[in-house]
C-alpha cells in the first residue's frame, strides 16, 4: 500500500494527528468510549509517526470522551432535523460523518488547504459530505453556504478554539451567529480552564507538537455575554466521570482544576 506522506506547515494543523491516533487506539478497546472503525482504516494509510501519541492513556480517553459527547449533540440535533446540516470547523481527519450518518443529513468539513488536501487523498468527499478548503477566519466561506443560511444547522468545532486567542474565538462565533439565522441552530465547541491553559506546555501530547494553548476560561457561562444572541444550554466536563481504566488518576480528577479542566459547550440561539 502506498501511504500518504503527512507534513504540516501549520503547527495547529499537526494536532489533528493526536486525535486520529487516540480514536484508533480507543477503537481497539474491549469497551470503547468511542467506536471509530474509520480511524483504524486511516492510521494504516498515513506515513506519520503516530506511536508517540498511542501510549497516552489519559489523553486517549479524554479525546474520545469529548468526541462521543459531540457525537451525541449531533445525534440529538438530527433527531429533530434529520435533513439538517452539520458544519465541522477545523475537522482535520475526523470521521464524525461516518459515526453519526442518518442517511439524510448533509455534513461539511472545513479546514486549512493543506489539511483538506490530505483529507481528499485519504477520504474523498461524497454527495452528502463536502469540504471547504480555507481558514475559518477567511469569512468568505460563509457566502459559499448561503443556500443553507436560513435552514437548520449545527456548527461545531472540536479541539480548535483552545489554540486561538479569545478575540478570534469571539469574532468567529459572532460571525457565525449573525450569518446562519434559523431559530433552532446549535453551536458546539470545547474549551479548557485557566489551569490547563497555564500548564498546556506540559500536556503529554501537545508537547510532542509545535503547538500550545492560547485561550481558556474558568467561567464558560460568561461566553454568552461576549457572543450576542446565544445562550449556554449544556456543559459537559468530560474529565469528571470516573473510569476504571484511569486507575489512580481518578483521584486527581476529583480536584476541580483537573476534573473541570476541559469541557464541551452547547449553545442555542436566542431571539435577536
Amino acid at each position: 500500500m502506498n501511504k500518504v506522506k503527512i507534513l504540516f506547515e501549520d503547527a495547529v494543523a499537526e494536532t489533528l494527528m493526536i486525535t486520529l491516533a487516540c480514536r484508533a487506539v480507543e477503537a481497539n478497546q474491549k469497551k470503547p468510549v468511542l467506536q471509530d472503525q474509520k480511524a483504524l482504516e486511516l492510521v494504516e494509510k498515513v506515513d506519520y509517526d503516530l506511536e508517540k501519541y498511542k501510549h497516552l492513556n489519559n489523553n486517549v480517553i479524554s479525546v474520545c470522551s469529548r468526541a462521543a459527547k459531540i457525537d451525541q449533540y449531533c445525534i440529538d440535533f438530527l433527531q429533530k432535523y434529520p435533513d439538517g446540516t452539520i458544519i465541522s470547523i477545523g475537522s482535520g481527519l475526523d470521521t464524525r460523518y461516518w459515526r453519526i450518518d442518518n442517511g439524510r443529513m448533509k455534513f461539511i468539513d472545513l479546514d486549512l488547504p493543506e489539511v483538506i488536501k490530505i483529507r481528499q487523498q485519504l477520504i474523498p468527499a461524497g454527495d452528502r459530505n463536502s469540504y471547504l478548503s480555507c481558514s475559518a477566519w477567511d469569512f468568505q466561506w460563509l457566502e459559499q453556504l448561503k443556500d443553507i443560511r436560513t435552514k437548520p444547522t449545527l456548527i461545531l468545532s472540536e479541539g480548535v478554539m483552545i489554540y486561538q486567542t479569545e478575540d478570534k474565538v469571539i469574532e468567529l462565533w459572532q460571525k457565525i451567529r449573525n450569518y446562519f439565522t434559523h431559530d433552532d441552530n446549535v453551536l458546539v465547541f470545547d474549551i479548557c480552564n485557566q489551569y490547563q491553559l497555564k500548564h498546556s506546555r506540559n500536556h503529554p501530547a501537545i508537547k510532542k507538537t509545535r503547538s500550545s494553548f492560547k485561550w481558556g476560561t474558568d467561567y464558560p457561562e460568561k461566553i454568552q455575554e461576549e457572543i450576542k444572541g446565544i445562550e449556554l444550554e449544556d456543559i459537559n466536563y468530560y474529565a469528571r466521570p470516573l473510569m476504571w481504566r484511569l486507575g489512580w488518576f481518578n483521584f486527581k480528577r476529583l480536584w476541580p482544576p483537573i476534573g473541570k479542566g476541559y469541557s464541551v459547550l452547547r449553545f442555542k440561539y436566542m431571539p435577536r
